[in-house]
């Protein structure tokens, strides 16, 4: 059960990482809406250019943004499996923690019993 909590957290941790990639991605997917390439020359300095940073280029930004998407649905899949097959062995414990406590009460019980005995034991020999 500690491996798979442990393998949940870090499937959590990857997938919020992947959420805020996919946000920082759409914002620069806004900035490259702006950012064009016209007859060949930078949007921001008018310099003659072939191509802009990838980081700038819509089609770009466009495949990250839905490599990203692919690779949270995978990790969604994935930690519920991963929480499908937490449950049942989460239930196989609790019942063992119930039975396990159930018998410690009953030994407990048992033991007093056993020292009611005793001391009733030890006064009939003392009188």
């Amino acid at each position: 059960i500690n491996k798979i909590q442990k393998n949940l957290v870090s499937i959590e941790s990857e997938l919020n990482e992947l959420e805020k990639k996919q946000a920082r991605y759409e914002e620069k997917e806004e900035l490259a809406a702006k950012l064009e390439l016209k007859d060949g020359k930078c949007p921001v300095c008018d310099s003659n250019v072939e191509h802009l940073n990838p980081d700038f280029q819509k089609e770009h930004i466009e495949n990250e943004i839905e490599e990203i998407e692919q690779e949270l649905k995978a990790g969604k899949v994935t930690e519920e499996e991963a929480r499908e097959h937490q449950l049942p062995l989460k239930g196989a414990v609790e019942k063992m923690i119930k039975e396990s406590d159930e018998i410690i009460l009953k030994d407990f019980k048992d033991s007093e019993k056993s020292i009611e005995m005793i001391k009733k034991h030890n006064e009939g020999r003392g009188k």
